[in-house]
């Protein structure tokens, strides 16, 4: 779990890795829905981390990851 702290992640893509579900047992992607209505967004990748990398995290804590 180390290697997710600190970091951001989409509902919908989490619930894929982990099997959850909705209530109805759906798995709805709003990542799908924005990018139909409203274009292409930014998302949070390893290219998005490489700046803020080293932060102050793996700075105070080096051992941490």
């Amino acid at each position: 779990m180390k290697k997710k702290s600190g970091r951001v992640f989409s509902s919908w893509a989490l619930a894929r890795e982990y099997g959850f579900t909705d209530f109805d047992g759906t798995q709805p992607h709003w990542g799908n829905y924005a990018r139909k209505k409203y274009g292409k967004y930014k998302i949070c990748d390893e290219r998005f981390y490489s700046y803020w990398v080293p932060g102050l995290v793996e700075m105070m804590f080096p051992d941490w990851f």
